[in-house]
């Protein structure tokens, strides 16, 4: 009677590892690349008046929104996509073309931050619907002292690696975004 008690436990003990019969256990999903050390929060003004902050770790409705519906189409290898908030403004007496802006990264590398209007467009799948409708809709021109707040995609890389970001205004040189600490 005890050898067959003592046998039952350690079945069950068995069992409990997962070492009993049946499928195998799923291999574990490989770790997520580490996060850089970088602040991922930057801020500088043109020469022409117009001034950003933009942060890549902010996160609001419409970011988790916008993450969740790009996580569907991501590569299975790399970081996920990364949403970030700019916040812009126009301080120029001139109506001034809404900017765009560029990641450089601690390696050189440069990597376009897509607006992420354009990084939802043409789907239709109901979360990319969700995460579009949180958005506020695009502008082509800031009114002087006019303010707006736009939504920017980095991909391939985590936010922590951006070094610096280009902000385009226009004519002339892109104006580089210092990175600022939390």
């Amino acid at each position: 009677m005890r050898r067959a008690r003592a046998a039952a436990a350690a079945a069950a003990l068995a069992l409990a590892a997962g070492c009993g019969g049946g499928s195998p256990s799923p291999a574990p999903e490989p770790p997520a690349p580490p996060e850089a050390s970088g602040s991922a929060y930057f801020v500088g003004t043109a020469p022409s008046g117009v001034g950003a902050t933009l942060d890549l770790r902010g996160s609001d409705r419409a970011v988790r929104a916008v993450e969740a519906a790009l996580l569907r189409d991501a590569p299975p290898a790399g970081p996920p996509p990364a949403v970030g908030i700019a916040s812009i403004v126009n301080g120029s007496p001139r109506p001034a073309r809404s900017p765009g802006f560029a990641a450089v990264l601690d390696d050189g590398a440069v990597a376009r931050l897509t607006p992420a209007s354009e990084a939802l467009r043409g789907r239709a799948d109901p979360g990319a619907r969700r995460a579009a409708a949180l958005l506020p809709a695009p502008r082509a021109a800031l009114a002087p002292g006019a303010s707006a707040v736009e939504y920017v995609v980095l991909e391939g890389a985590v936010p922590g690696r951006v070094a610096e970001v280009r902000m385009a205004t226009g004519a002339g040189p892109p104006t580089r975004l210092a990175p600022r600490p939390r």
